[in-house]
């Protein structure tokens, strides 16, 4: 199950409050979020997601039939409606190959996919 717009967006907003009440810069203060990041020396969020969610990849590509390969196939139970099915793993991690621009294949060369997911995404 992956993250929508939605759970992202809050969990980026909540972090960037806790950063803020850490700092002890108040909003008043007229500093941005990523000022406020910038000054703790920590990534964005939704920037160390996308690179957690493409490390895994990289194994899930890398490992022979079994275990690992087998996580992508998994259902999860649950009640969802139709007509908004939950976002599968594999989703999230395609949208994030695209804006990227990499494709699968790259995550066998373990030195180019650790250069690539490295990298914040362009803006």
């Amino acid at each position: 199950m992956g993250i929508d717009k939605q759970t992202d967006g809050c969990l980026c907003r909540c972090d960037g409050r806790m950063l803020r009440y850490m700092a002890g810069v108040r909003r008043q203060d007229g500093r941005s979020s990523s000022e406020v990041a910038e000054m703790c020396g920590v990534d964005d969020l939704s920037v160390k997601l996308r690179q957690r969610r493409l490390r895994w990849l990289e194994h899930v590509k890398r490992a022979e039939r079994g275990v690992l390969v087998e996580v992508g196939e998994v259902r999860v139970g649950g009640q969802q409606p139709e007509e908004k099915p939950w976002k599968k793993w594999e989703e999230c991690v395609m949208e994030d190959m695209n804006l990227l621009g990499v494709e699968e294949h790259v995550a066998q060369d373990r030195q180019m996919w650790k250069a690539i997911i490295a990298c914040p995404a362009p803006s």
